[in-house]
């Protein structure tokens, strides 16, 4: 019997050597590098860019899938006068938007959206990092969402919103859209030195890329558009016009 357990333990030995010596050598001081995807997002800024779900979504607001609050904001507003949608039924006795009886209930929500759904999170990301691809995606959203609010209602809580305070000073539509145009500005500006200077992940590219796109779109926006209807637009018309040449 003794035998035999000597036997199975010199026939284990060089396999035991084997393991032991593959684990030690398995573990070197690069370890962490060469498990790091180089293409990847590091696992400290997944939680920052978690944050982008919610404006990113609320720009059209489909925040959580909550249909309801879609249709508030989009389809009893500017759809209803840009001919898109049309009430099937005559309700509340037919004093609703689409007659010009303004309903205070289908009214608040595009507010609500841009301020507690778009502004709110996109100043947590502002206060939590300085880097500049983070701040300036944030800027474009919050610009992107935030013209159509003015849009709406004229004069909006933004450059001072969410500093708290027990009351917030609005913006006038002068003061709005002049911000927009030097928000978009600087975003467009630093997200392209960015890309350019290979900072960005090669994942991610192509989606900062339609992020500055999608900027200088705004830009045209208010380039061509609004020094028609806001003359005091025209010196900031040719600043976005140099920038988009």
């Amino acid at each position: 019997m003794k035998k035999n357990i000597f036997k199975q333990v010199k026939n284990t030995l060089p396999l035991c050597a084997m393991v032991a010596t593959v684990g030690f050598t398995a573990c070197t001081s690069d370890f962490e590098s060469i498990n790091t995807d180089p293409n990847g997002i590091p696992a400290e800024e997944v939680a920052l860019e978690a944050r982008f779900s919610q404006p990113i979504t609320s720009v059209y607001l489909n925040f959580q899938n909550r249909n309801y609050e879609y249709q508030l904001q989009q389809n009893l507003n500017a759809d209803l006068y840009s001919g898109y949608m049309a009430n099937p039924t005559p309700f509340g006795g037919n004093n609703n938007n689409s007659t010009y009886a303004m309903n205070e209930g289908w009214n608040e929500t595009a507010f609500k959206a841009g301020e507690l759904y778009v502004m709110k999170p996109i100043s947590v990301i502002l206060e939590s990092t300085q880097e500049p691809d983070f701040t300036s995606i944030a800027k474009i959203i919050r610009v992107e969402a935030m013209h159509r609010v003015a849009d709406i209602y004229g004069p909006l809580p933004y450059s001072q919103a969410m500093k708290g305070g027990s009351s917030v000073p609005y913006d006038d539509l002068k003061t709005l859209y002049e911000t927009f145009i030097q928000e978009l500005n600087e975003s467009v500006d630093a997200l392209t030195t960015f890309v350019d200077e290979g900072k960005a992940y090669k994942s991610l590219i192509l989606f900062v890329v339609r992020i500055i796109s999608n900027g200088s779109v705004l830009l045209i926006h208010y380039v061509y558009v609004w020094p028609c209807v806001f003359p005091w637009l025209s010196r900031n018309w040719q600043r976005g016009l140099r920038r988009l040449r």
